[in-house]
Formats: structure tokens, sequence, C-alpha cells
């Protein structure tokens, strides 16, 4: 989706968090060289990439909640 479908640099960044919370497969439906630079920043994001490549492969869990939802 990032890259494609006229996403807002907002909605790819949420994209891609979601995507590396949940240590899901990154699956790149788009040509590199097309895409605008800051969707191949992102992509390329080293860290970010690091978070969903967690060596024990365990998704993401909340470890604090702020707020009530009252």
């Amino acid at each position: 989706m990032i890259g494609n479908f006229g996403l807002s640099d907002d909605q790819e960044r949420v994209h891609m968090a979601m995507w590396a919370m949940w240590a899901s497969p990154l699956i790149i439906s788009n040509d590199l060289r097309s895409v605008k630079r800051s969707s191949k920043r992102l992509l390329l994001n080293k860290n970010v990439i690091r978070i969903n490549q967690d060596d024990l492969g365990k998704q993401a869990r909340l470890v604090i909640e702020v707020g009530s939802a009252e």
C-alpha cells in the first residue's frame, strides 16, 4: 500500500508502524524506482524494519493504557 493507492504521508507512516508491530511480512507491490521519496524512505527505514524483524518474532503488546474509554 505504501507508495501505491494515494495514501497521505501520515497514513503511510501508520500503515508501516502497524506492519512492524504485527511482525508481518513486508510485501512491496510497486517499483521502488518510481515511488515518491518519502515513501521510499519509509519502506527502507532500518529502525522500523528492525522492530518487525525481532529475533523472537513476537508481535507488539500493550504495555500501558492511558486514559479511559468510558
